[in-house]
């Protein structure tokens, strides 16, 4: 696992700035900043391996794997407290759960580039070092 920096160094206004709720997110965490930090580091090393099965699920139009996989991507984002991509993220679900190829054909990308834009983001916020 990577490394982030201290606590102490992390500016949490611009989580909220990019729309992150972490107040929500640190109730997860017993209001544990450094183990909120933790939770970031395993979000954005978990989710390059995730999105490539997302892909595959979706190129294969298997919908089941999709709503599974899509699931996951939600759940970690609320925990986090990225409050748009997990809500974008349950939309997906909701459609991959009643095979709405329309919907997801219509988003899939877009959400794919937002989840990975939030780990950039969040890499940069939490000075992480792989």
């Amino acid at each position: 696992m990577g490394s982030a920096a201290d606590v102490s160094r992390i500016d949490w206004n611009l989580f909220g700035a990019l729309g992150f709720n972490v107040d929500d997110a640190l109730q997860y965490c017993d209001n544990d900043k450094e183990f909120y930090v933790t939770l970031l580091v395993q979000y954005i090393e978990e989710q390059p391996p995730k999105l490539e099965k997302i892909k595959e699920a979706y190129a294969a139009g298997n919908w089941e794997d999709y709503c599974t996989l899509i699931h996951s991507v939600k759940s970690s984002s609320k925990m986090i407290g990225a409050v748009n991509l997990f809500e974008h993220a349950y939309a997906l679900e909701k459609a991959s759960s009643n095979s709405d190829e329309n919907f997801i054909n219509l988003n899939h990308d877009k959400v794919m580039n937002e989840c990975n834009n939030i780990c950039r983001r969040i890499s940069a916020l939490i000075h992480y070092v792989k």
